[in-house]
């Protein structure tokens, strides 16, 4: 690693990790999920969603004093933030679990790219089996065990067409291929470590193609999850993500993150952007990004409001009801971190110290501080008291369902 925030920010880029940089960004949609409320709940109690009360079905959500399901979208790198990850992110689940309103957090879908490139990329989808409904298979069955599967239209006439595979038809085998990489050092010649990835192992494995899928929701937007989909038991793809690192999973799929592609475009290769209250209103935020640029907060999410996750995970979040929302998304918030501009600067310079003491045999070593841009330009304006490190990636919560719907 070469040193930029040091240990400090080691976590934040094991929570946004380092990805290519796009030419151009895909016009990317959210699809929202089917929208109805339950049929268990007494309408006379509940009253059902009204188009022409002027609500979005969302924040109709919101009013109910029932519990309701909130999806929690965030990227950790493709390695999932639950009991297995722990010990990586030890107060974060505990915090999660211990958030006013919380009842029920759940993994329900686990997104894994098979290749770098979006349009003709592999993108495997672990659900429970429930989550396919009858209606949606237009020929064969659902996959009933980790060693079945179910594929879209669009693959499955790709691997009839295909002289490599040899698929000939429902009943026939599809291969998974997986490459494991992990982090290496290099030693430069100014004294710093580069770090780069190395292929740690590589294994493939085959699956029972047992039903096609016509009918695919949400995944039926090529823009977001490419045309090819082999939809599979969860607990297979959780244990493929598993075997990765956790501050650098699948390499390939980190050109697939979308919100990565966007962060990117908007902010470079920066690895942390730092907010502050706005002087005409402190209850809102304005961000500061490389270059002196300072925006709002609103603006900078208008970025990612329409961006679904595309990798990783998706977790959902049962508040005992939709009016305790604000409160927990309040919480939500608070849970970033809040040191300033200062402390990072500061820590800069004492990694510089460091440094300069490990190297000063050093003939090669270069006597310079590694500021970051966005530190150098708070400083030069005399600000660093008054900007806080800002969460590069925002959380997307969103209201998705009456619970147990």
């Amino acid at each position: 690693m070469n040193y930029k925030f040091g240990i400090v920010l080691a976590v934040v880029l094991c929570i946004f990790p380092a990805c290519t940089r796009q030419p151009e960004i895909e016009p990317y949609h959210w699809i929202p999920p089917e929208k109805h409320i339950a049929e268990s709940y007494d309408t006379n109690v509940v009253p059902p969603y009204d188009p022409a009360s002027g609500m979005t079905y969302e924040e109709y959500l919101c009013t109910l004093e029932i519990p309701v399901v909130f999806s929690v979208e965030y990227l950790f790198g493709t390695s999932f933030l639950s009991e297995e990850s722990m010990s990586t992110f030890p107060n974060t689940m505990t915090n999660i679990r211990h958030a006013p309103h919380v009842q029920k957090i759940s993994y329900p879908t686990y997104l894994h790219w098979l290749g770098s490139v979006i349009r003709v990329s592999r993108l495997m989808i672990g659900q429970y089996q429930s989550a396919l409904q009858e209606e949606q298979i237009s020929e064969g069955r659902k996959w009933e065990d980790m060693a079945e599967c179910c594929v879209n239209r669009a693959l499955y006439e790709k691997l009839l067409e295909s002289t490599r595979e040899e698929f000939s038809g429902l009943g026939d085998t599809v291969d998974v291929k997986e490459v494991i990489y992990g982090k290496s050092y290099r030693h430069m010649p100014d004294g710093s470590r580069q770090e780069e990835l190395e292929v740690r192992d590589t294994f493939s494995f085959s699956l029972t193609v047992v039903g096609i899928i016509d009918e695919e929701g949400e995944y039926a937007d090529t823009d977001a999850y490419g045309f090819y989909h082999i939809y599979a038991s969860i607990d297979l793809v959780k244990t493929m993500i598993a075997k990765h690192s956790f501050t650098h999973p699948n390499k390939n799929d980190e050109s697939a993150y979308l919100p990565s592609q966007i962060y990117n475009e908007y902010a470079g290769d920066a690895v942390a952007l730092f907010s502050r209250p706005r002087a005409d209103d402190p209850a809102k935020k304005e961000l500061r990004l490389p270059g002196n640029r300072i925006i709002p907060e609103e603006e900078w999410l208008s970025y990612f409001e329409n961006v679904p996750v595309n990798a990783g995970y998706i977790m959902e979040i049962t508040l005992d009801s939709g009016t305790g929302y604000a409160e927990f998304k309040e919480y939500m918030e608070k849970m970033d971190g809040e040191s300033s501009a200062k402390f990072y600067y500061d820590y800069q310079y004492k990694v510089y110290e460091v440094n300069k003491e490990n190297n000063k045999n050093n003939p090669n070593w270069v006597d310079a501080v590694n500021m970051p841009q966005i530190l150098e330009e708070i400083a030069a304006d005399g600000e660093l008291d008054e900007w806080y490190y800002y969460r590069p990636v925002p959380r997307v919560i969103r209201p998705l369902r009456v619970a147990g719907d």
